[in-house]
């Protein structure tokens, strides 16, 4: 997270604070947009790859 926010300050910085808010609006709405693809959608069991494998203790 730390170099998440530096680099916010530097864009902030040299763009300006507006330009930096829209930025990272833009960026959530793409990690959004990401998650309504229609196979995440779809996806309602386990996949039979990652559900064979147990989890390591």
């Amino acid at each position: 997270m730390l170099i998440g926010f530096s680099i916010a300050g530097v864009v902030a910085e040299l763009a300006g604070l507006r330009v930096t808010l829209a930025m990272g609006f833009v960026i959530l709405l793409i990690a959004g947009l990401v998650l309504l693809h229609p196979a995440i959608r779809r996806l309602r069991d386990m996949p039979e790859e990652v559900a064979a494998v147990e989890p390591e203790a």
